[in-house]
């Protein structure tokens, strides 16, 4: 092009985003994880602290930590294998925020549907789908939500479950 030579790449970061000639936002995504992942083992100590409250361990979760895994979220079109790489994550740190629980004086893990029960916000990945709704109950077909409108999206141990609903 005129006196520009332009080099051909098979991916580059944009303002902070891989952008990729296939358009896969796999990589993309794991991009995410592994910085998100930084900023939560860089306040690991917080989230171990026990005299740290619960609401303000999801404080520093909700602020810190999912702007940096959520950063130009809007342009993913993700798969299911990356909605339940981005669910088993927030799963990780809920139950390092939750702790674990006293069932006849021994401890153990939340479970995945534990976790979300006392979360109560509806996981990542409902959030990330919902962000991209344009009018409630209409879907703009990105992300994980399915295209058209006789599919609804029901949280399943926080991946989503889809099914028809009865034409009318």
């Amino acid at each position: 092009m005129g006196n520009y030579n332009f080099e051909v790449v098979d991916s580059f970061v944009y303002i902070g985003s891989t952008i990729t000639a296939n358009n896969n936002i796999s990589s993309e995504v794991r991009a995410r994880l592994l910085k998100a992942n930084r900023a939560y083992f860089g306040l690991s100590r917080a989230f171990r602290f026990r005299n740290l409250s619960i609401p303000t361990k999801l404080i520093l979760y909700r602020t810190l930590i999912l702007p940096v895994l959520t950063y130009a979220s809007e342009t993913w079109v993700l798969s299911k294998q990356n909605c339940e790489l981005l669910a088993v994550f927030e799963r990780r740190i809920l139950r390092r925020s939750f702790g674990p629980v006293c069932e006849g004086g021994r401890f153990r893990s939340l479970h995945n549907h534990e976790v979300y029960e006392r979360y109560r916000e509806g996981g990542l990945v409902i959030w990330l789908a919902r962000m991209r709704t344009t009018k409630p109950g209409k879907s703009s077909g990105a992300g994980c939500m399915p295209r058209g409108d006789e599919a609804e999206a029901e949280a399943s141990d926080g991946l989503m479950a889809w099914t028809r609903t009865p034409a009318q």
